[in-house]
């Protein structure tokens, strides 16, 4: 096996330089390009400082502009490059000027042998509009983008108004299907070859380039279209903020990069003395690499998903301006008393409804919006009076029927639980009612998957992608009118709840109103989520995203790996 490695740099090129060396002092074959916009000092400082490797090939510039085909231009002419210089590589990396190595390279090689002929990219459908943080997502491939959006923003977004208003669309070439994803991966040489050769080429790189940031769709659709096997992710560790930037890694990351288990990471601070110190030094021959750590890998990533969302939701009692959601709805109608919403909770804790009811005395409902009927509490006659455990009754006025249902029960808290199934367009109406206190699961309608029986890929990808987009409408409407609430909605990966089950069920009592002196109350089971990573596995081969739901792979393990007390038990205010 040979690796090749790919660098696209364009600032900051002593790094980059020390990067090349180091990998290929490891025994990597590496082609490194340099933005032709760079400084001809810099880059002839930087020529120096790679001139005692032979392993180091300097592919020639070509200017990059960022979002531009120029740089999927570039990768190619980098990946051609390495293909002729060292005819023997069998898998290349792409990875940038502002990447590390968090491993030797004998680990990636030891991968990517017990994974053989599979590709490590993302690549989601575009069509599922999940990918994307913020921006285009579809439309980046059915627009045309004739302006810089850096350089002529106004005139690109001018562009984009008037191709929607008028509905210019353009078709997407036969035999491609638009996929989204990291720029960085990991792609064999069987599938790289098909790409550069593949008869239809000249056709679409015509396509591409009008096409918006293209790096994150060119390889990622092709890949569909020639690959064996994609593993739906990439190699390296890197993460977006609401905004869409990477996160910049620092010193202060050090030990959980070390042991978040992937091979590299982006962005890394030029000036992180430390980070490059370490992963750059050679590897000593009696040290191994320290283990990977499913905890220490989702306590980060928990850390820059609250990182994110504190950037965009501001903080108790420091909020500006741009912060503030949308205001007050029309829709907005009041209920008799508070009822605290729990998705997801119903199906990753076994009993969870009847272990709320039993130890709070709250009366505690099921899914009342259940598609085909009804679960009332189990204290609850099934015909209370006018008010029967009917879907045909429910649906008549979905919203009438809970104001109903809260105002038979008003002298005593209640509770329901939702799933995604139960979010159709007509159920909304809960997003805007300011006495629902919710407690949210992203990702909860992964749990829903896990219940259904094996379905054929079409099947299982076709109900995947209506549940998400069903949860991820409803959360965005919950959290978009958080002003009209009388309670903020607790909102949390699943991944969070299932790596600590604790943590997720300890601020429940304060919702079900209860007071006085502290009491134990045994926690319910957690179900088992070991069928959990066979279905992200199949979910990513099938191009969609899950990355709501936060690193659930690595919150499986952690509880496997975790022994478990005979019980657990909360302690919460007592009657």
């Amino acid at each position: 096996m040979q690796i090749g490695i790919v660098i696209l740099a364009h600032e900051r090129l002593d790094r980059a330089a020390d990067l090349a060396r180091a990998l290929a002092a490891q025994g990597a074959a590496v082609a490194l390009h340099v933005d032709a916009a760079t400084p001809s000092r810099d880059f002839a400082a930087m020529q120096d400082r790679v001139a005692g490797s032979n392993t180091v090939h300097l592919v020639p510039r070509r200017r990059c502009d960022w979002g531009q085909f120029s740089i999927v231009q570039a990768t190619l002419d980098s990946v051609a490059h390495l293909f002729e210089r060292a005819p023997d590589v069998t898998h290349v990396c792409l990875i940038s000027g502002a990447c590390l190595p968090l491993r030797r390279l004998s680990a990636l090689e030891a991968h990517l042998a017990a994974h053989p002929d599979t590709d490590f990219i993302e690549s989601y459908a575009a069509r599922d509009g999940n990918w994307v943080l913020s921006g285009l997502g579809e439309e980046r491939f059915t627009l045309r983008f004739p302006f810089s959006w850096r350089r002529q923003r106004w005139l690109f977004d001018r562009s984009v108004d008037v191709q929607r208003k008028l509905g210019i669309t353009r078709r997407v070439p036969d035999g491609l299907d638009p996929h989204l994803g990291s720029q960085w991966w990991c792609l064999t040489r069987p599938t790289l070859d098909a790409i550069l050769s593949d008869p239809q080429k000249p056709r679409f790189d015509r396509f591409f380039r009008q096409c918006w940031i293209p790096d994150e769709g060119y390889f990622q659709t092709l890949a569909r279209r020639h690959a064996r096997r994609i593993a739906g992710q990439n190699l390296t560790f890197s993460r977006f903020d609401a905004e869409g930037r990477p996160h910049v890694l620092y010193d202060d990351h050090e030990e959980a990069l070390a042991r978040s288990g992937a091979f590299f990471a982006r962005k890394v601070w030029p000036d992180a003395t430390r980070l490059y110190a370490r992963f750059l030094a050679p590897p000593a021959a009696n040290v191994s690499d320290p283990e990977p750590d499913a905890a220490v890998r989702h306590a980060f990533v928990s850390a820059l998903q609250a990182s994110a969302r504190r950037r965009c939701e501001g903080r108790d009692g420091l909020v500006m301006m741009g912060r503030c959601p949308a205001g007050a709805s029309p829709h907005s109608k009041r209920l008799a008393g508070p009822v605290a919403a729990f998705l997801g909770h119903g199906v990753l804790f076994e009993g969870f409804d009847g272990w709320l009811e039993a130890h709070s005395g709250t009366e505690a409902h099921g899914r009342i919006f259940r598609p085909r009927d009804v679960e009332l509490s189990h204290g609850r006659p099934r015909d209370a009076g006018v008010l029967r455990a009917s879907a045909a009754q429910r649906d008549i006025d979905p919203q009438a029927y809970l104001r109903a249902l809260v105002w038979n029960g008003r002298d005593r808290h209640q509770s329901l639980q939702l799933a995604a199934s139960d979010l159709t367009e007509g159920r909304l109406f809960l997003a805007y009612l300011p006495d629902l206190d919710l407690h949210a699961l992203h990702g909860a309608w992964l749990l829903d998957m896990l219940q259904l029986p094996r379905l054929p890929d079409d099947v299982l990808a076709s109900q995947a992608r209506t549940a998400q987009r069903r949860e991820k409408r409803f959360l965005s409407l919950c959290a978009d009118l958080t002003q009209q609430r009388q309670r903020r909605p607790r909102i949390q990966p699943l991944a969070d709840a299932i790596a600590a089950p604790y943590d997720c069920l300890a601020p429940l009592p304060a919702a079900i109103q209860r007071s006085g002196a502290f009491q134990p109350i045994l926690m319910p089971e957690l179900a088992d989520m070991s069928g959990l990573p066979d279905l992200l596995d199949r979910l990513h081969r099938l191009g969609i995203d899950t990355r709501d739901a936060g690193d659930c792979r690595a919150a499986v393990a952690l509880r496997q790996r975790t022994p478990q007390p005979a019980a657990r038990w909360l302690a919460v205010a007592g009657g």
